[in-house]
């Protein structure tokens, strides 16, 4: 019948599309393997049998792989946990770079990246295409000798590891990536070595390092911060050299260093290592990074052991950049550049031409804003070796205004925060003038609501209020802020009166039951907080290299409550960690509460495969930790002393 001609031409079209399509996908498959295959440099046998590659990394103590190769992103319906024990791809703990490979009707090829912190949102997916998904990362490396090491990883979100095919672990932990998060031991061939990991992402940042330590270092040999705050795939590898009384080489190690948790500004840098056959004199630090200024810096031995270096990084050259209108062409030279939020120091010449030398070495974007035109967001090319090009559009929208306090008096210096309603927006930090008045410039008036936080010295913020900005009619208001209860002071060394930078003080009620008030000292240890009430205040000062200091003042409002407080040297804390029948457990994770369970201040160590671990630069006075291992029933406020080692218990769980 004539009608049956239809269903058949469509029957035939889906047999010869059933048919064909594995076909297409073996085909291209072994194209594009074929093609990639160079990727992969595969090891030849030497006369005395170690394998000699070609170009593949070397494996070295305390330094992040590199030269990745990443896959992904992969879309996932399971949450984070199911995604890890689910299989994307057949033989999955034989995946290996190069290989090419079909979920679903979609082809997956792998991607190159030379980052030894790899930012796979950045790299394979931005805006909703990372969000939800898993991606996997390989990379090669050599190993010197057979060896037993401690393999760490930063990593976010969830993760899972395969060495040379065999599965070394799965973490659980969703938190931002930090140093050192998670642990395994596993044991390295003399030779090239392969290295799997699939990372699970929910939201925002996707992100992993892996380095490998010594298994039988329990604390860090040497502990320093890399200033400013940096870009974390671009924190530099930093060589260590301990120089004896005559400037002789004692030692050398190599580190790399990256986030510690949030708050915590700065590259953290711990180097795992025994210390030289004789105590060094002096410590120099140097880095040598394409984007790095070369850097080179020497400590005494005794500012190393209290935790004393900030390494301050820089730019091997200026941000440069030449704005004009987009439509004429006509040079602006009344234009403002914003470094993360913060207006820089910059001045154009007759042709819209500026240089930045001081710009920070891996912020990767700026803004650029000028009257009357609407600012423009510019991705900055890493590392910098060309002029930016930046062609400005009209139509920005202005708002103006003044700072007062309750009573109508101008604030100087108050700090206005911008935000809008996506982090791609323009959302600058502007400052009022000696008249306490502001001008801001640049938004966009398609996106016309934002919402700011005024603050200044001595005054209640004023947080997260909505304003709207027009271009038909420019705005001007006028904000006004109550006035709080200042407390300022001084964070030094109980020893040497030297001020300490970068620490956090945080100030509550004895009871911390009020909202808590936190500040960071500045390059010279001072730091102002502003209670809304006076009253009594706890104050908490939080050291990654010194113990927690606390003290309790009163407080008065209408006068500055002035405190300084003082760090002294800390003692260490050491235990092990074994099963009911007496075997040593490793990588249980030993919390410790200092403030009564308030959680004011934390610190987080591993026990080693002997079960062994050290909790450092803690109060001498003894105090509280509890004993987590998975499978195991945690050991909760067991009281330590520092004068000998303390001994946890860990009962299994009951099936």
């Amino acid at each position: 019948m004539p009608g049956d001609k239809e269903p058949g031409r469509f029957r035939r079209r889906k047999f010869l599309k059933t048919l064909m399509l594995p076909n297409i996908r073996i085909c291209l498959a072994t194209l594009l393997a074929t093609t990639l295959s160079f990727a992969i440099v595969e090891p030849s046998e030497a006369q005395d049998g170690s394998k000699t590659p070609g170009n593949i990394q070397r494996l070295r103590s305390n330094v992040f792989l590199g030269e990745w190769q990443i896959l992904g992103p992969i879309p996932i319906e399971a949450d984070g946990i199911k995604a890890l024990g689910q299989q994307y791809f057949e033989d999955e703990r034989h995946f290996r770079g190069g290989s090419v490979r079909f979920h679903g009707d979609r082809l997956y090829t792998w991607k190159s990246v030379d980052s030894r912190i790899v930012d796979l949102r950045g790299a394979l997916a931005s805006g909703i295409g990372g969000e939800n998904c898993v991606g996997y990362a390989w990379t090669q490396f050599i190993s010197d000798k057979d060896q037993s090491l401690r393999m760490a990883i930063a990593h976010d979100d969830m993760c899972a590891v395969w060495l040379n095919g065999d599965l070394v672990g799965r973490s659980t932990n969703a938190n931002s990536s930090m140093l050192d998060e998670t642990i395994f031991d596993v044991n390295l061939k003399k030779g090239v070595n392969s290295l799997l990991l699939k990372v699970t992402n929910g939201l925002k940042d996707w992100d992993f390092a892996v380095r490998f330590l010594p298994t039988n270092v329990l604390s860090p040999l040497v502990r320093f911060k890399g200033m400013p705050d940096l870009s974390p795939p671009h924190f530099p590898v930093v060589g260590i050299e301990f120089l004896g009384e005559g400037g002789e080489l004692l030692d050398r190690h190599y580190c790399s260093g990256t986030r510690i948790g949030w708050g915590m500004s700065g590259a953290h840098y711990r180097v795992y290592a025994h210390p030289p056959s004789k105590q060094p004199s002096t410590v120099r630090f140097v880095a040598k990074q394409t984007g790095f200024a070369d850097f080179s810096e020497t400590y005494s031995w005794d500012d190393v052991v209290r935790g004393a270096v900030e390494l301050q990084f820089h730019a091997d050259r200026a941000v440069r950049l030449l704005v004009t209108d987009v439509h004429d062409g006509t040079p602006i030279q009344n234009a403002r550049i914003w470094e993360q939020r913060k207006q820089v120091d910059a001045v154009f010449d007759s042709h819209g031409a500026v240089s930045i030398p001081d710009f920070q070495p891996t912020v990767m974007e700026c803004w650029v804003s000028a009257p009357g035109y609407m600012a423009k967001r510019v991705l900055l090319n890493w590392p910098r070796r060309k002029i930016h090009k930046v062609m400005m559009t009209r139509g920005g929208c202005s708002v103006t205004g003044l700072v007062t306090s309750e009573t109508g008096m101008p604030i100087a210096n108050a700090t206005i925060q911008t935000a809008g309603t996506s982090t791609s927006q323009f959302q600058p930090e502007f400052q009022t003038d000696q008249n306490g008045r502001f001008e801001m410039h640049g938004f966009h008036p398609n996106r016309p609501d934002f919402s700011a936080t005024v603050s200044a010295r001595g005054f209640l913020p004023r947080e997260d209020f909505t304003f709207s900005v027009s271009e038909e009619k420019p705005m001007d208001v006028v904000w006004k802020l109550a006035e709080g209860v200042l407390i300022s002071g001084k964070v030094t060394l109980q020893d040497t009166g030297e001020p300490i930078s970068g620490v956090v003080v945080v100030g509550a009620d004895p009871r911390n039951e009020n909202q808590r008030i936190t500040a960071t000292t500045n390059k010279d240890g001072v730091f102002d907080l502003v209670a809304r009430t006076p009253g009594i205040v706890a104050l908490a000062v939080l050291s990654e290299y010194h113990p927690p200091v606390t003290k309790t003042i009163q407080t008065q409002r209408g006068s500055e409550n002035k405190v300084d407080l003082q760090l002294i040297a800390g003692v260490d804390y050491r235990g092990i960690v074994k099963d009911s029948n007496g075997r040593p457990l490793r990588n249980a994770r030993v919390m410790v509460d200092h403030g009564n369970g308030r959680r004011v201040f934390m610190r987080n160590v591993r026990s080693n495969p002997d079960g062994e671990f050290i909790v450092p630069n803690m109060p001498a006075g003894g105090l509280n930790a509890t004993v987590y291992l998975e499978g195991y029933v945690p050991n909760r406020s067991i009281s330590m002393t520092a004068d000998k080692p303390t001994q946890f218990v860990l009962m299994e769980e009951s099936k």
